[in-house]
């Protein structure tokens, strides 16, 4: 059980990673996205069956790391396998800024 003075912390973000780190799942790459380690998020998505969610977060990681047309490949599997996540991509900013960028260049 991890116990946390503020929950959301710093510090209870990285007590989680520890206890994570045994596993290779979406838990752990959400939480090492929130910590800004793209990159070893990205290793574990690739790792998983496709899923709307797993595609989503790749979508995000692939943003992130500077990789547009990927990323827009990934977000737009998710939002075939769950049309919903078209409504939730206008709300994260990494996937408006990239739809945005899709719009402009015709992508």
């Amino acid at each position: 059980e991890i116990s946390c003075s503020l929950v959301g912390s710093e510090m209870c973000i990285r007590d989680s990673l520890y206890i994570l780190s045994a596993y290779n799942d979406r838990n752990t790459a959400v939480t090492l996205l929130s910590m800004g380690y793209d990159r070893r998020a990205l290793k574990i998505l690739q790792a998983l069956p496709s899923s709307a969610v797993v595609e989503y977060l790749r979508a995000i990681a692939f943003e992130r790391l500077g990789e547009p047309t990927r990323a827009l490949h990934h977000y737009r599997a998710a939002c075939r396998l769950d049309p919903d996540l078209e409504y939730r991509g206008n709300l994260d900013p990494e996937i408006s800024n990239l739809k945005k960028i899709a719009d402009e260049k015709k992508m």
